[in-house]
């Protein structure tokens, strides 16, 4: 099992997949990041207030209910895997019961049951989208691809892409941008490496989308 970090629905316990391959993400790094983000303005309040957010390779879905948590108005929570699939229905039933029994206005949460790749260019506009995909699988690179291919995180918005702490981050763009070179995927996403936090074994690179 593991447990909400954070906000409104902090303690709350979420059954974990038993599929291979999976790795939730730890509770101390969420709390930790959540942390950060508390105090990331947007306008008079926070990023997450009433904000739209996206969670890619969703798993148990603890960053799209930990977002919620902390005032996201509405999530979707993109998963493939159908033996996760059911874990991450299970979590999200806990969750609307929990906004329910506080008397809270549940936030809209839709499951689209597509892999990342495939679902990307229909998913709705965010202004957060947290990533956390296998480790060491090149994902950052295709993630990067597929926001300068589709934009979907809103000017001034986030993506949070979470990596194993030994994976490199962007390589330094070029002077002269070339687009099959890797190094030039965020300026071509329109995405500026902001922050790294390192948590353990894990990391998670900031990046913020340009408002021109």
């Amino acid at each position: 099992m593991i447990q909400i970090a954070s906000g409104l629905l902090k303690g709350v316990q979420l059954r974990s997949p038993q599929a291979p391959g999976t790795r939730p993400s730890g509770e101390r790094l969420r709390q930790a990041l959540f942390n950060v983000l508390r105090n990331f303005r947007w306008g008079g309040s926070t990023i997450l207030d009433a904000a739209a957010v996206i969670d890619l390779f969703a798993g148990t879905g603890a960053w799209g209910i930990e977002a919620a948590s902390n005032g996201a108005g509405s999530v979707a929570f993109v998963e493939s895997s159908k033996p996760v699939l059911r874990v991450l229905k299970h979590n999200l039933e806990i969750a609307a019961r929990c906004f329910e029994k506080q008397g809270l206005e549940l936030p809209g949460m839709s499951v689209v049951k597509q892999d990342v790749v495939a679902a990307y260019a229909a998913l709705p506009l965010a202004r957060v989208i947290f990533c956390d995909p296998p480790y060491e699988k090149g994902w950052l690179e295709r993630i990067l691809e597929l926001e300068a291919r589709h934009h979907r995180i809103e000017a001034g918005g986030l993506l949070l892409f979470e990596a194993a702490a030994r994976e490199k981050g962007p390589e330094k763009p070029s002077d002269e941008p070339d687009p099959s070179r890797a190094s030039d995927l965020p300026a071509r996403a329109r995405l500026r490496a902001y922050d790294r936090k390192n948590y353990g074994d894990s990391a998670v690179h900031f990046f913020v989308k340009s408002r021109t």
